[in-house]
């Protein structure tokens, strides 16, 4: 399977990760890397040639994601379900799905916030010098969607990438310090109840991941397009890290993505995943339910990392006097035929990992995972593949990605695996 991406000046495009061209860079060249059995051929390419293919790739009409407005409150994550992403987001609904297949402790258990409550927030009018104080009765002032449509407007934001990300940086920090009214405040802070019900002071540490109708979709991934943040015990209110997430929507990755995909951005929404957060994880990893390097035999392709070190966005680590640039364990998990008659799970490594330290502590000898944790991950891929196959009526082709970590201990014992999140695969 080849890979096609263009380098045009210092901007990098991909299928999947679009951005608006300026027109600062038009008298650029750019380049076509394709990778053939052979290895990789690099070829130089006009501008024109760069721009025609992008165009050939971006839809011909807006697109505008589904979205429910009508649930108006946070609602326990054992509520909800597939069919609710219109309201909570793929990855809020995907992880309550989750909960109602797995054995109890597998899939976080929680809240999800819906779409309703980030839209009524941006649409209050802001006063003040800084546009962030709810206007009192008799003062108007303009919205967080009014500003972002004034900048939208602006042909410096429109024609100029450095304008774009610093007018967009503006705009989510005044939507982080934005006044929030009393009983929404109060609808959010409620949530900690779950977890703590005798009320404060609180002690548990919360994940408030993002959850739009913008990603993990079917033909569309969004993986890293927003963020997500842990809010410790001792931070205040809860719905400080939610609006850190909510302004995470207007980050410029994710604003040049919907830019290029036509994305509608005021029916763009983001909800909000809650749940408790994992601390310093023994190992993380992702899967996916389909062998990626030979479809002819069925199989799960796993990458699994020692601690917390991202196997997807790894940032260089110092382990003793030297810098490590962390390599995953990559493996495929196999059925090939054993007779005439059976067949047998074979475990077939293609890397492993380079880090040999995490948290100040040597790990130990051998592959990220035990051989336990590799057959129970295989037995929960089987089960999620299946049951989200039904779900999204999925073809031979259809695959799921999981993410999955092995929780943190007390006593320095074994963590147990959790899956904390499901996706449809995106080639």
């Amino acid at each position: 399977m080849g890979v096609r991406l263009l380098l045009t000046g210092c901007v990098a495009v991909h299928l999947g990760l679009g951005a608006i061209m300026a027109p600062a860079y038009e008298e650029r060249t750019g380049f076509h890397l394709r990778a053939t059995g052979e290895g990789i051929v690099l070829e130089e390419v006009s501008r024109a040639e760069a721009q025609a293919w992008l165009e050939s790739v971006r839809p011909d009409r807006p697109l505008t994601p589904a979205s429910d407005l009508t649930v108006t409150g946070p609602t326990p994550l054992s509520r909800i379900g597939f069919s609710d992403w219109t309201a909570f987001g793929v990855k809020a609904a995907n992880v309550a799905e989750l909960g109602k297949i797995l054995p109890e402790g597998v899939a976080p258990d929680g809240y999800a916030l819906p779409f309703a409550l980030y839209d009524r927030f941006m649409s209050l009018p802001r006063c003040g010098e800084e546009q962030t104080r709810l206007c009192a009765p008799g003062e108007s002032g303009l919205s967080f969607y009014d500003q972002a449509r004034a900048l939208l407007a602006d042909a410096g934001f429109q024609n100029d990438p450095e304008v774009r990300s610093k007018s967009l940086k503006a705009l989510r920090k005044r939507i982080k310090k934005g006044e929030a009214p009393e009983d929404l405040t109060a609808a959010v802070e409620a949530v900690r109840r779950f977890w703590e019900p005798q009320g404060p002071p609180f002690r548990q540490s919360l994940r408030c991941r993002s959850s739009t109708n913008n990603e993990d979709l079917p033909g569309f991934n969004g993986a890293g397009l927003y963020r997500s943040t842990t809010h410790k015990a001792d931070e205040g209110a809860l719905i400080e890290s939610v609006k850190k997430v909510w302004a995470s929507l207007w980050t410029l990755e994710a604003f040049e993505e919907r830019a290029f995909w036509r994305v509608d951005h005021f029916l763009t929404y983001m909800g909000v995943l809650i749940h408790p957060n994992y601390g310093d994880e023994q190992a993380n990893g992702v899967a996916v339910s389909k062998n990626l390097y030979n479809p002819e035999w069925p199989g799960y392709t796993v990458n699994a990392q020692h601690g917390e070190i991202s196997v997807t966005n790894p940032e260089p680590v110092e382990i003793g006097n030297e810098t490590v640039y962390p390599v995953p364990d990559e493996f495929v998990l196999v059925r090939l035929p054993v007779s005439s008659q059976a067949t047998d799970w074979e475990t077939i490594f293609l890397r492993h990992s380079n880090i040999t330290e995490v948290y100040g502590q040597a790990v130990a000898d051998g592959p990220v995972l035990t051989p336990e944790e590799t057959d129970e991950l295989r037995h929960y891929l089987t089960l999620i593949h299946h049951h989200f196959k039904k779900r999204y009526r999925g073809g031979d082709d259809f695959a799921i990605e999981v993410e999955f970590k092995i929780t943190e201990t007390d006593d320095g014992s074994r963590g147990r695996l959790a899956i904390k999140q499901a996706r449809t695969w995106v080639e």
